[in-house]
């Protein structure tokens, strides 16, 4: 696909190097499958919300709660079913498998442009290309006027071209950029009749998590995009004007990133509450004994001279710890003499009602 080019500026290699290391560290979160899919539910409900957000006005957690549990009926007539559809689409995202290569790529456009819309629109708008002549309809779509003439371009060749590009494998691009490459060029072009935007970021959602990059499905990004607000549409007509696509693929980096902090944190309280026993006073674990574990958590072994550094303490005071954890059941002695390491028991930590409750990491441009 052609589009207009970009420079891999410092603050773009470091939003994509912060990123990749997040997505290391949810990979070594483990929470109960149970429990996974209670988060799953809660954060479904935090994207519909999301939506509303970014398409009209806040739903409330009630009603977002109401449409993920499927208490709203998509034959019926309500200003609520461009989220039931939203719904549909996620749970359609989430039956795919993470890896996996979509055989038909060409179709996923039209295909995801009629879930989102149908039993709204007239069965002759949605899953529709316009023509040249035509504004899109601006239902839900708050980018359409951003959207250029190209008098030459055959719409629905562009939308095959681009979500065949998208959906490729290819190692001239990271994933991000490449979404990212893509929105732009779909909200510039604006192929179909109606529904560009939403189609749009649901197809990235999907790009990303077959990709790897949207950890399952879990990845918010109405919310990356409601965050960014009017940046989007000043970065937008930045890289236009400048024919350069650098400031519209920062801004989103940088909304993105917030996302996937936002993720992990989250994922650390889950795991923190069905994982890890609570520190009160009488406990077995202290805060050091603690900042071990998590260590181990994305680091697999640990050594006593690591200990002592990682906590800054004494080696004795480090040995100590690490003898407690053993003595605990949470960890287990590899190696002998100076080599000794130590890793995870190989039995999971036992869950309590009790939880840690772990600070949110806040985000500065001077963070990154």
């Amino acid at each position: 696909m052609n589009h207009k080019s970009f420079q891999i500026t410092s603050l773009i290699l470091k939003y994509i190097v912060r990123i990749e290391k997040i997505l290391t560290e949810i990979q070594f979160i483990k929470i109960p499958a149970k429990t996974k899919r209670e988060f799953r539910r809660d954060n479904n409900i935090e994207i519909i919300r999301s939506a509303s957000k970014l398409i009209d006005t806040d739903l409330g957690e009630y009603n977002s709660q109401k449409i993920v549990d499927g208490h709203v009926i998509p034959t019926k007539k309500s200003n609520l079913l461009i989220y039931a559809n939203i719904r549909n689409v996620q749970e359609l995202i989430h039956n795919h498998s993470s890896g996996e290569k979509l055989k038909n790529s060409n179709e996923i456009v039209k295909h995801f442009n009629k879930l989102l819309y149908q039993h709204i629109l007239s069965i002759g708008e949605y899953g529709k290309f316009r023509k040249l002549s035509e504004l899109p309809v601006d239902l839900f779509d708050s980018w359409f006027r951003l959207k250029s003439h190209y008098p030459n371009l055959k719409l629905e060749s562009f939308a095959q071209e681009s979500s065949s590009w998208l959906f490729e494998e290819t190692k001239n691009y990271n994933e991000l950029i490449k979404s990212f490459i893509f929105l732009f060029e779909f909200v510039d072009k604006s192929p179909l009749l109606c529904g560009n935007q939403l189609t749009a970021i649901s197809l990235l959602q999907l790009n990303l998590y077959l990709k790897g990059y949207n950890p399952d499905a879990n990845l918010n990004l109405y919310e990356v995009f409601y965050f960014l607000g009017s940046d989007l549409e000043n970065s937008f007509k930045i890289s236009k004007s400048e024919n350069e696509l650098t400031p519209f693929i920062e801004a989103c980096l940088y909304s993105t990133l917030k996302q996937y902090i936002s993720l992990k944190n989250d994922l650390l309280r889950i795991h923190d509450q069905t994982v890890v026993r609570k520190v009160n006073l009488g406990d077995v674990l202290s805060p050091r004994q603690l900042k071990i574990l998590r260590f181990l958590e994305t680091n697999k072994r640990i050594s006593r001279d690591g200990a002592r550094k990682l906590l800054g303490v004494s080696f004795m005071t480090a040995f100590r710890d690490l003898k407690n954890l053993m003595k605990e059941g949470y960890i287990e002695p590899k190696g002998v003499g100076r080599a000794t390491y130590y890793e995870l028991a190989q039995e999971s930590l036992a869950p309590q009602d009790d939880k840690i409750i772990i600070e949110d990491f806040d985000l500065s441009l001077d963070d990154v």
